[in-house]
């Protein structure tokens, strides 16, 4: 989103209704780092874990994320409690059983929703089709949402 916004755009009004207020324009935080090792990873997986950290970083900047979580599987001494916690905080997530499962593989079904849940995606687009999404999918509204556009005017 830059300067020039029409505000007429969707995913800026959505951006807009979920923050509340004027989002900042003219600032970039890194929302994706590397590892302890100096390594990035670009053919690695995501976890549930990285995916909230990537999705708080997005929403927020670093120095004012915060939150703890209630899942039984989430330690405050945890490098990703924070970001769990502060998605949890927005409603972002689901539990399994009392468990968040921070350290599995995140499915593109679960980081389509988690994205959707922010306000950042709509279905309202042009539509996708795929032949092993079902209409009666649970995740069905938010695998659309990620993969609708909007053509330039």
């Amino acid at each position: 989103i830059g300067h020039d916004q029409d505000p007429d755009d969707t995913l800026y009004i959505s951006r807009l209704m979920f923050f509340k207020e004027e989002p900042e324009f003219i600032r970039h935080e890194a929302y994706m780092n590397g590892y302890a090792d100096g390594t990035f990873k670009p053919a690695g997986t995501m976890t549930r874990a990285e995916a909230c950290t990537v999705i708080a970083r997005l929403l927020e900047k670093e120095e004012a994320i915060a939150g703890t979580s209630a899942f039984a599987d989430v330690a405050a001494d945890q490098w990703y409690a924070k970001y769990i916690g502060f998605c949890e905080a927005k409603g972002l997530l689901k539990s399994y059983s009392g468990n968040f499962l921070p350290n599995q593989p995140i499915t593109r079904a679960e980081f389509s929703e988690l994205v959707y849940l922010t306000g950042l995606a709509t279905d309202k687009g042009i539509k996708a089709s795929f032949t092993d999404v079902a209409a009666d999918h649970p995740k069905n509204a938010s695998i659309m949402a990620a993969a609708s556009y909007f053509p330039r005017k």
